[in-house]
């Protein structure tokens, strides 16, 4: 199985390239995500975060279990500001600014394209994702001061220390 990656592992900032469809690796890869998805008991997961940089999401929440390959946001409507957490950063909780509403168009993991409407959570969750399919982080939204502090705090192994994993 391929182990997630945490932060400052360098390929969590390189932008993904789209994927070319093919459906028996999509298959194996949607498996793969969600087995890491679940070990690590998170909502989402994007294919740069276990070492693989091309373009698809794998959502679990709730009652939804979305795949996502080369997605684009369409349209984005309000603002929401709410704290967010990352697998790739364990322990690491950032008040990030969103849209409320968003319209995507992507492929699903039949190679279909699909346009989809997500409000609120999940509207926030998938573009969390489609931040890391970009090299985007969660820390990127923090002010500059913030960020240094972040840093400092991080390089001393304060936030394992305070939820501890077992992956740094």
């Amino acid at each position: 199985m391929e182990e997630l990656k945490i932060y400052p592992d360098p390929i969590l900032r390189i932008k993904a390239i789209e994927m070319e469809f093919d459906i028996n690796r999509v298959k194996n890869l949607v498996s793969l995500m969600g087995e890491v998805l679940r070990k690590h008991n998170g909502v989402g997961l994007a294919l740069p975060q276990i070492g693989i940089l091309e373009q698809m999401v794998l959502i679990e929440w709730e009652s939804n279990k979305l795949v996502l390959i080369n997605p684009k946001i369409k349209e984005k409507k309000g603002e929401t500001i709410e704290e967010e957490g990352c697998l790739s950063l364990p322990g690491v909780e950032v008040k990030v600014l969103r849209s409320y509403f968003i319209e995507i168009e992507s492929l699903n993991e039949e190679g279909k394209l699909q346009t989809l409407k997500a409000e609120n959570i999940l509207a926030r969750i998938i573009q969390h994702e489609i931040d890391h399919l970009n090299g985007k982080l969660i820390i990127d939204a923090l002010p500059f001061e913030d960020k240094l502090k972040f840093s400092l705090l991080w390089q001393r192994g304060e936030y394992e220390e305070k939820h501890p994993s077992t992956l740094l």
